[in-house]
């Protein structure tokens, strides 16, 4: 039964929405005509439909249902015509393309997005089951979570207190239901809102009393944060809604607090424990910065890096091209962190001891970073700067316009980089659609190859506070790493090579280093490792090492093979403690 709104602005959203879906689907005759330009497509309605639904299905202020409808004919409809219509030229196939990749993305949000049909439910009958997508869980996951709910039902406080504090699953299990909760919560009908700010309540008092992650946790709640107060924007008259949602906001905000002050402990405990383990001076004196020989010579191609305005660790960059056939000719570049750290072992095994680089810009009194590898090495000999020669391995991939890998070849090599750019900088030059220089058409490229690659992995990356996270900018360099980190860790699971996966279960949230590969889910990809960022982690030294040993030299003795199992079993372990304890969530 379809929910009654009386409210005034809810009925003029639900009236536009229909509006719009109407539009698009008169535009459609209007697509099979020879005389409708490919400007006109790019222009309509079409084009800009998940800019426009996207707000109305997180905010459900129109019944799922006749979206997903509407959604699943427009894209048969789009389907068919790519499929039958062998006229279209190259500029107009590749705009219908981008509408359909945009459909396909609109239906998997729909799909997958938690908690969609607890909406209209009240405190004592919430629909956990469909709110935590019971059907994905395995049974012990199961076990855990009815009992978690009958705790909750019951209000039974301190067993269920003595429960998470004892079992992370259920505390993760929790703090997803909690997300859940915010996420769904309508600003027509705030039924629920008393039962999470008691769960506030309960937050705040868990971490004062235990010792977490408080880097992770802190990232969820400001992003649930931001959620609450851009509801809060949307409402106009109501001040009782608008005292729920602040009383909300006011207990994020508390909890929020409690986690800063863990974070300064944190910070203060990770400082100790670099400056315990420091590089010696004499010995980075002596770094071997030795050239190997038989390099592939990339230096003509079009190279550039993305980064943060304020990042001096440049460890990948690209270059990118379209052939006649509408193909994408992508090359990806990491940094050669080991052909140095294999010739200077005292160096090797400190960066091995810290784990990770740690950086602390979380507010402007307070900024320092600490880098993995001696400075010297991680902000200008092995990084990627701007018109200097840097020893690379390569990874190239032929691409089909709608995703497929028809190629895939690592190499060693030898770039120049052409331009260094930052995410705000990529972000104007998309948004303002030039095209008047090469770099310019390989950002527009690169931009098209990332919406095409992001509908190939069912991604459910949780929310973050990131902005470069959201932008254009940042999507691309995500889905380049995303793509170089899964095509190496298949080819490894493929052959059973030694390998050190990052590994995120099913329904779970807690990431590991470990030999065996047991999937990324939160990206819903089969296998998954760390190759791109050397610079600043050692699992993707070891990848890097083993990459080329493995598949470049292709000639690992017996002796070798059994060493390099050896040292990612051990790694594993060892190395999920450093990034967990100095990082966020890292996919």
């Amino acid at each position: 039964m379809e929910r009654e709104f009386d409210d005034t602005l809810t009925m003029k959203i639900i009236k536009e929405t229909k509006q719009f879906m109407a539009d698009c689907n008169n535009f459609f005759d209007k697509l099979n005509d020879p005389l409708t330009t490919t400007e006109e497509i790019a222009n309509s309605p079409l084009f800009s439909i998940d800019v426009t639904l996207k707000p109305i299905i997180v905010d459900r202020l129109v019944p799922t249902k006749q979206i997903k409808t509407f959604l699943k004919t427009t894209y048969k409809k789009m389907e068919k015509m790519i499929k039958n219509d062998t006229s279209l030229d190259k500029k107009r196939l590749s705009v219908i393309k981008q509408i359909l990749l945009k459909v396909n993305s609109l239906l998997y949000f729909i799909n997958n997005y938690q908690g969609k049909d607890n909406y209209y439910s009240n405190l004592s009958n919430i629909d956990f089951d469909k709110a935590m997508h019971m059907s994905n869980m395995d049974v012990k996951q199961r076990d855990k979570y009815f009992l978690l709910k009958d705790l909750l039902r019951t209000n039974n406080g301190t067993k269920f207190k003595n429960l998470v504090q004892n079992d992370d699953s259920f505390f993760d299990l929790l703090i997803l239901f909690y997300r859940d909760l915010i996420l769904n919560i309508n600003i027509y009908d705030l039924t629920n809102a008393t039962y999470i700010f008691n769960l506030g309540l309960f937050f705040s008092d868990f971490f004062k009393d235990n010792t977490v992650n408080s880097k992770k946790y802190s990232d969820s709640f400001n992003g649930l944060r931001n959620v609450i107060r851009n509801k809060l924007a949307l409402i106009y008259f109501d001040e009782k809604k608008k005292d729920e949602l602040q009383r909300i906001d006011n207990e994020i905000k508390n909890v929020l607090k409690i986690l800063n002050q863990e974070q300064k402990k944190e910070k203060k405990q990770i400082f100790d424990f670099y400056a315990e383990n420091d590089y010696d001076e004499d010995e980075i004196k002596k770094i071997n910065l030795a050239i190997p020989n038989n390099l592939n010579d990339y230096r003509e191609h079009l190279v550039i890096t993305i980064d943060d305005i304020s990042s001096l660790d440049l460890d990948d960059a690209f270059s990118l091209q379209k052939d006649t056939n509408g193909d994408y000719l992508l090359y990806v570049y990491i940094a050669d962190v080991i052909r140095i750290l294999r010739r200077n072992q005292n160096i090797l095994k400190i960066a091995y001891k810290r784990g990770t680089s740690f950086y602390n810009h979380d507010n402007q009194d307070d900024n320092f970073d600490i880098h993995m590898l001696p400075e010297i090495l991680a902000t200008d000999v092995l990084s990627l700067v701007a018109n200097n020669e840097r020893n690379v391995q390569a990874f190239f991939f032929r691409i089909s316009p709608l995703g497929e890998i028809k190629n895939f070849e690592i190499s060693k090599g030898v770039i120049l980089v052409k331009e260094r750019c930052d995410y705000d900088q990529v972000n104007v030059r998309l948004e303002n659609g030039k095209k008047d220089n090469d770099i310019d058409i390989m950002l527009n490229n690169a931009k098209e190859l990332a919406d095409v690659l992001s509908s190939k992995h069912n991604s459910q990356l949780s929310l973050t506070t990131n902005n470069n996270e959201d932008s254009n900018s940042f999507a691309i360099i995500r889905e380049l790493a995303i793509l170089v980190n899964t095509m190496v860790a298949k080819v490894f699971s493929d052959y059973h090579y030694p390998f050190l996966y990052r590994n995120i279960k099913e329904n779970d949230s807690y990431a590991y280093y470990s030999s065996h590969n047991d999937g990324h889910h939160l990206l819903g990809v089969s296998a998954y490792g760390h190759c791109t960022s050397p610079i600043r982690r050692f699992s993707d030294v070891i990848n890097q090492e083993l990459i080329e040993k493995f598949l470049i030299d292709k000639n690992v003795p017996d002796t070798d093979w059994q060493n390099y199992l050896n040292l990612v079993n051990n790694a594993g372990p060892y190395l999920t403690k450093r990034n967990n304890k100095v990082l966020k969530l890292d996919i």
